[in-house]
């Protein structure tokens, strides 16, 4: 606002009276004049005098350094004019520290509602939807998207957007950082206001076309950690309402938010991604330097229950009647009738153990039924289901949700991997991939192990077939000898007969 319109608010409106009061104190004769000469109080006087005491008696006010008026028409002109200038500078203080809070309040508000929902959700693209939300809520716009800085090929993906009916779409092709009008404010990492898109110079009419946007104004920010550039959020306005200084500074503090928000999203999910590796390779070192199933299947359901961060994490067998052993089972005496088994475990201490045999009906023919047809087993809140004996099983197990993966091996062995939790849990997508990348592992060892079986056993009856055949030899040599011997007794039997 210019020097003269905030001495005319601050004259004509809140403090008419008490300057009133305060020129008719020290001279009526007092007249106030904006720096153009218009008279804000008081009134000229026809004089030939009068007009040449005004002349010699005229005092400037000032506002940080700036000439907004004058004080004439005595020699008192010089003491009221330093009096309204020091209340003009008191004026503007209170104005600009009610404009600030003002404004801290404004950024507080829209942060604290921003986190209440980000709480909620720990995905990346709807935090970008959100911030969007909030931005186009204080900041009126006819568009407006969210990009995040691809590091390799130095291109921003839009991440999340939006558009009002009247306005045309917003850039959809890829946004190269140093190319074009956002790509090249971006990448000097300091945002800008542009209030006249087209008529900039960095704008090319062609690039615009290509973009399939149209827009007068528009304000861009980067999102920054510290000094690293990790995207940028752009509002644009199709008519001609250029955005403010505050506003600018309203959505680099929401931009500060976003990307330390985001970042410790990034870390997490590259730290996620670390140690579902790890797990990974340390069942495949398990498989490598292991072929006992049973210490495959208890390093793994330990290894899930801490990287799924869950209560309970089991594996089970489905044993048909014609069956009389059970893989990864040491010294538990098996039932030749079709059954379950929950062959190893781990869980939180406070709940109670599983492992061990159960009738079908206690399961369900449901849920065999699933195993077989090799389908995921998703429930996410157990007391939704209807009545049902896995219902039953999971309370009794304490367990209100359940992830499970079914698995066949090359003999026709049936198991399931399971992955429960002790409270309902919406299983993210990431975690079914993971317990499905698993699964696809503990197939392979399984199989190893069936195979190492079989060669054990193949060695063991070959072991035993050499040791027949060696006893049958040893009797063919007895019997060989023991006929050698007769026919030696004999020849001299006949011997002596003759003599």
């Amino acid at each position: 606002m210019a020097p003269q319109q905030r001495l005319k608010k601050f004259v004509l409106k809140k403090e008419r009276a008490l300057i009133t009061e305060v020129i008719e104190g020290l001279d009526r004769n007092l007249c106030i004049q904006n720096e153009d000469g218009t008279y804000l109080l008081g009134q000229a006087q026809n004089d030939t005098a009068h007009s040449k005491e005004t002349a010699e008696h005229k005092a400037a006010i000032t506002l940080e350094g700036d000439v907004i008026g004058w004080v004439s028409g005595s020699k008192k002109a010089s003491t009221a004019a330093k009096l309204l200038s020091r209340l003009a500078s008191r004026e503007l203080e209170k104005r600009t520290l009610t404009k600030e809070l003002l404004g801290k309040y404004k950024e507080l508000t829209l942060l604290f509602r921003l986190s209440e929902q980000i709480v909620e959700t720990l995905d990346i693209d709807q935090i970008a939807s959100l911030v969007l939300d909030e931005a186009r809520q204080v900041l009126p716009s006819s568009g407006g998207m969210l990009m995040l800085l691809n590091e390799t090929t130095k291109v921003l993906e839009k991440v999340a957007a939006f558009q009002t009916e009247a306005s045309n779409s917003a850039p959809s092709s890829p946004i190269k950082l140093g190319q074009g009008l956002l790509g090249k404010i971006i990448e000097t990492t300091r945002g800008e206001i542009v209030d006249n898109v087209l008529n900039d110079e960095r704008h090319v009419a062609a690039e615009a076309a290509e973009q399939g946007y149209a827009c007068h104004t528009l304000i861009c920010v980067p999102l920054k950690l510290k000094d690293r550039l990790i995207g940028a959020i752009a509002l644009y306005r199709t008519q001609l309402d250029p955005y403010r200084s505050e506003d600018f500074k309203l959505l680099a503090t929401l931009g500060a938010y976003t990307a330390s928000v985001i970042s410790v999203l990034m870390n997490e999910k590259q730290l996620k991604e670390s140690r579902q590796n790890e797990l990974l390779f340390q069942l495949a070192g398990q498989i490598r330097h292991s072929l006992n199933l049973s210490d495959t299947l208890h390093t793994a359901v330990q290894k899930i229950q801490s990287a799924f961060r869950s209560d309970r994490c089991f594996f089970l067998w489905h044993r048909s009647a014609v069956e009389t052993s059970l893989p990864g089972v040491l010294n538990q005496q098996q039932s030749t009738d079709a059954h379950i088994a929950i062959v190893s475990e781990s869980k939180n201490p406070s709940l109670p153990t599983i492992t061990g045999s159960y009738d079908i009906d206690e399961i369900g023919e449901d849920i065999l039924n699933q195993i077989y047809q090799q389908q995921v087993i998703q429930i996410d809140d157990a007391s939704q289901l209807p009545d049902s004996p896995i219902k039953l099983f999971l309370q009794g197990s304490q367990c209100k949700a359940l992830l499970a993966f079914p698995m066949m091996t090359r003999t026709g062995q049936v198991g399931l991997l399971c992955c429960a939790s002790s409270q309902p849990r919406h299983w993210e997508p990431d975690k079914v991939k993971l317990l499905q990348t698993v699964t696809n592992q503990l197939i392979i060892a399984i199989d190893q192990a069936e195979l190492y079986e079989k060669s054990q056993s193949a060695a063991r009856l070959a072991q035993d077939k050499a040791h027949e055949l060696q006893a049958a030899i040893g009797d063919l040599q007895a019997m060989q000898l023991k006929l050698v011997h007769t026919e030696k007794m004999s020849s001299l039997g006949q011997m002596v007969a003759g003599i």
